[in-house]
């Protein structure tokens, strides 16, 4: 019986929120296999002797090429979600997401403006799911949940990355 290696993958979602409006960034994958294409956020597999975190600040700050203040000192910017477990049929990952306030990060701006997609909140979430990769269609629907909520409540005027 074959059994696929679970690999630990971090990754950031870069959020901002413009007016009422929630934004997330992603970028397009580029892979000799079936999940080239795609739209995808930032990460990669966590190296031994690192947490989530770790990770998810060096592969932000490599795959965008950042240069504004030192992350990996100030990693309250970026804060756990959730964790995901997804199989694809040749691989098998654990997702940790970390979202990344935007509306945070100073310095040099390393988001292209063309990769800011909105995140709606209704069944017009159906068109990113197109898009995106398989296993980020749970975690797109949970962010959208977990936003209106917040906005809902009027938490977001807050503390909406807390």
């Amino acid at each position: 019986m074959f059994t696929m290696k679970n690999t630990l993958v971090s990754i950031s979602i870069p959020l901002k929120k413009v007016d009422d409006d929630f934004y997330i960034w992603m970028q397009k994958r580029q892979e000799d296999g079936p999940l080239d294409g795609f739209m995808e956020f930032p990460g990669g597999k966590i190296e031994e002797g690192e947490d989530s975190i770790d990770a998810a600040i060096r592969e932000f700050c490599e795959e965008l090429e950042y240069k504004g203040p030192n992350l990996r000192k100030e990693r309250g910017t970026f804060r756990l979600f959730k964790v995901y477990q997804h199989e694809y049929s040749d691989r098998k990952v654990t997702l940790f997401t970390h979202l990344l306030n935007f509306n945070e990060l100073e310095g040099d701006n390393p988001l292209s403006e063309k990769n800011w997609f909105k995140l709606p909140f209704d069944d017009d979430i159906e068109e990113l799911h197109k898009m995106t990769l398989e296993a980020n269609v749970k975690i797109l629907n949970d962010l959208a949940s977990y936003l209106r909520d917040l906005t809902t409540n009027n938490v977001d005027k807050y503390l909406w990355m807390s």
